[in-house]
Protein backbone atom coordinates (compact mmCIF):
# COMPACT_ATOMS: atom_id res chain seq x y z
CA UNK A 1 0.00 0.00 0.00
CA UNK A 2 1.34 3.39 -0.95
CA UNK A 3 1.93 6.11 1.62
CA UNK A 4 -0.75 8.47 0.31
CA UNK A 5 -3.33 5.62 0.23
CA UNK A 6 -2.46 4.74 3.81
CA UNK A 7 -2.77 8.40 4.85
CA UNK A 8 -6.16 8.65 3.12
CA UNK A 9 -7.46 5.50 4.83
CA UNK A 10 -6.17 6.72 8.20
CA UNK A 11 -7.89 10.08 7.73
CA UNK A 12 -11.12 8.35 6.69
CA UNK A 13 -10.97 6.09 9.74
CA UNK A 14 -10.38 9.09 12.03
CA UNK A 15 -13.34 10.95 10.51
CA UNK A 16 -15.63 7.93 10.90
CA UNK A 17 -14.64 7.42 14.51
CA UNK A 18 -14.83 11.13 15.38
CA UNK A 19 -18.23 11.75 13.78
CA UNK A 20 -21.08 11.22 16.23
CA UNK A 21 -23.70 8.71 15.23
CA UNK A 22 -27.00 10.13 13.97
CA UNK A 23 -28.80 8.93 17.08
CA UNK A 24 -26.40 10.88 19.31
CA UNK A 25 -26.93 14.03 17.25
CA UNK A 26 -30.71 13.57 17.44
CA UNK A 27 -30.51 13.05 21.21
CA UNK A 28 -28.44 16.23 21.53
CA UNK A 29 -31.04 18.22 19.57
CA UNK A 30 -33.88 16.75 21.61
CA UNK A 31 -32.10 17.63 24.84
CA UNK A 32 -32.06 21.32 23.88
CA UNK A 33 -35.52 21.46 22.31
CA UNK A 34 -37.87 23.27 24.68
CA UNK A 35 -40.50 21.09 26.33
CA UNK A 36 -43.74 23.07 26.64
CA UNK A 37 -46.28 22.18 29.31
CA UNK A 38 -49.61 23.78 30.28
CA UNK A 39 -49.56 26.32 33.11
CA UNK A 40 -52.04 28.36 35.14
CA UNK A 41 -50.24 31.40 36.53
CA UNK A 42 -51.55 34.19 38.71
CA UNK A 43 -49.20 37.10 39.15
CA UNK A 44 -48.29 40.74 38.77
CA UNK A 45 -47.42 42.17 35.35
CA UNK A 46 -44.01 43.91 35.49
CA UNK A 47 -41.37 45.23 33.14
CA UNK A 48 -38.56 42.68 33.29
CA UNK A 49 -35.65 45.14 33.50
CA UNK A 50 -36.75 47.14 36.54
CA UNK A 51 -37.91 44.04 38.39
CA UNK A 52 -34.74 42.02 37.69
CA UNK A 53 -32.23 44.83 38.15
CA UNK A 54 -33.92 46.54 41.11
CA UNK A 55 -32.49 49.74 39.61
CA UNK A 56 -35.70 51.63 40.44
CA UNK A 57 -36.76 50.29 43.83
CA UNK A 58 -38.51 46.92 43.88
CA UNK A 59 -39.59 47.28 40.23
CA UNK A 60 -43.21 46.36 40.95
CA UNK A 61 -46.44 47.57 42.53
CA UNK A 62 -48.75 50.51 41.81
CA UNK A 63 -46.07 53.13 42.64
CA UNK A 64 -43.84 51.68 39.92
CA UNK A 65 -46.61 51.48 37.27
CA UNK A 66 -45.74 54.73 35.38
CA UNK A 67 -42.08 53.68 35.06
CA UNK A 68 -43.05 50.14 34.02
CA UNK A 69 -45.45 51.47 31.36
CA UNK A 70 -42.71 53.74 29.97
CA UNK A 71 -40.23 50.84 29.90
CA UNK A 72 -42.73 48.49 28.22
CA UNK A 73 -43.74 51.15 25.71
CA UNK A 74 -40.03 51.55 24.95
CA UNK A 75 -39.68 47.83 24.22
CA UNK A 76 -38.64 46.30 27.54
CA UNK A 77 -39.91 42.72 27.84
CA UNK A 78 -42.97 42.08 30.02
CA UNK A 79 -42.79 39.59 32.86
CA UNK A 80 -45.24 37.99 35.30
CA UNK A 81 -43.97 37.69 38.91
CA UNK A 82 -45.39 35.01 41.21
CA UNK A 83 -45.72 35.01 45.04
CA UNK A 84 -42.22 33.61 45.41
CA UNK A 85 -40.74 36.43 43.32
CA UNK A 86 -40.04 34.21 40.30
CA UNK A 87 -40.38 36.11 37.04
CA UNK A 88 -41.80 34.43 33.94
CA UNK A 89 -41.09 36.10 30.59
CA UNK A 90 -44.26 36.74 28.56
CA UNK A 91 -42.89 35.82 25.15
CA UNK A 92 -45.90 35.57 22.84
CA UNK A 93 -49.67 35.18 22.47
CA UNK A 94 -49.88 33.59 19.04
CA UNK A 95 -47.74 33.23 15.94
CA UNK A 96 -45.62 36.35 15.33
CA UNK A 97 -47.34 38.29 18.15
CA UNK A 98 -45.61 39.44 21.33
CA UNK A 99 -47.37 40.30 24.57
CA UNK A 100 -46.96 44.08 24.78
CA UNK A 101 -50.42 45.08 23.53
CA UNK A 102 -52.06 42.26 25.46
CA UNK A 103 -50.45 42.88 28.86
CA UNK A 104 -49.64 46.61 28.89
CA UNK A 105 -53.10 47.53 30.28
CA UNK A 106 -52.44 45.19 33.23
CA UNK A 107 -49.08 46.67 34.31
CA UNK A 108 -48.62 46.52 38.12
CA UNK A 109 -51.89 44.58 38.39
CA UNK A 110 -52.86 41.03 39.20
CA UNK A 111 -53.80 38.70 36.34
CA UNK A 112 -54.54 35.02 35.84
CA UNK A 113 -52.89 33.51 32.77
CA UNK A 114 -53.43 30.18 31.06
CA UNK A 115 -50.90 29.08 28.53
CA UNK A 116 -47.77 27.06 27.93
CA UNK A 117 -44.49 27.17 29.84
CA UNK A 118 -40.98 26.15 28.78
CA UNK A 119 -37.69 26.83 30.53
CA UNK A 120 -34.99 27.61 27.99
CA UNK A 121 -31.47 28.42 29.12
CA UNK A 122 -32.78 28.78 32.67
CA UNK A 123 -35.36 31.36 31.58
CA UNK A 124 -39.07 30.49 32.07
CA UNK A 125 -40.98 31.55 28.94
CA UNK A 126 -44.76 31.87 28.62
CA UNK A 127 -46.92 31.50 25.56
CA UNK A 128 -50.18 33.09 26.69
CA UNK A 129 -53.47 31.58 25.56
CA UNK A 130 -55.76 33.61 27.83
CA UNK A 131 -55.47 36.31 30.48
CA UNK A 132 -58.03 37.79 32.83
CA UNK A 133 -57.88 40.31 35.59
CA UNK A 134 -57.94 39.18 39.21
CA UNK A 135 -59.82 41.41 41.65
CA UNK A 136 -60.75 40.86 45.30
CA UNK A 137 -58.89 37.53 45.31
CA UNK A 138 -61.08 35.98 42.61
CA UNK A 139 -60.36 35.67 38.92
CA UNK A 140 -62.63 37.79 36.76
CA UNK A 141 -64.70 39.22 39.60
CA UNK A 142 -65.03 42.57 41.30
CA UNK A 143 -67.22 43.72 44.16
CA UNK A 144 -69.37 45.66 41.65
CA UNK A 145 -69.01 43.89 38.31
CA UNK A 146 -67.40 41.08 36.34
CA UNK A 147 -64.02 41.86 34.80
CA UNK A 148 -63.51 41.32 31.08
CA UNK A 149 -61.58 38.23 29.99
CA UNK A 150 -59.07 37.88 27.17
CA UNK A 151 -59.26 34.76 25.01
CA UNK A 152 -57.30 35.48 21.86
CA UNK A 153 -55.68 38.57 20.36
CA UNK A 154 -58.92 40.31 19.32
CA UNK A 155 -60.17 41.16 22.82
CA UNK A 156 -58.94 44.12 24.86
CA UNK A 157 -57.98 43.50 28.49
CA UNK A 158 -59.02 45.71 31.43
CA UNK A 159 -57.21 46.64 34.66
CA UNK A 160 -56.92 45.30 38.26
CA UNK A 161 -54.36 44.87 41.11
CA UNK A 162 -52.75 42.31 43.39
CA UNK A 163 -50.13 39.63 44.09
CA UNK A 164 -49.40 36.18 42.70
CA UNK A 165 -49.08 32.35 42.51
CA UNK A 166 -47.89 29.91 39.85
CA UNK A 167 -48.74 26.25 39.38
CA UNK A 168 -48.08 24.08 36.34
CA UNK A 169 -51.10 22.12 35.17
CA UNK A 170 -50.54 18.50 36.20
CA UNK A 171 -51.25 15.33 34.23
CA UNK A 172 -51.07 17.15 30.90
CA UNK A 173 -49.18 15.71 27.96
CA UNK A 174 -46.05 17.73 27.15
CA UNK A 175 -46.16 19.22 23.71
CA UNK A 176 -44.32 21.63 21.46
CA UNK A 177 -46.08 24.80 20.38
CA UNK A 178 -45.29 27.39 17.77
Amino acid sequence: MKLHEMATLTLLLILLLAAPPASLAAKHLQMYRPQWSPIDLTGEVVDSWCYASKSVGDGRGPDHAPCARACIHGGVTIGIVDDNGKMYIASKTKAYTGCQALLEPYVAKRVHIKGMLATIGGCPLLKINSVEEVKDGKTGTNANSAAPKYHGAASKPASGAGSITAKPVLDAKRQNTK
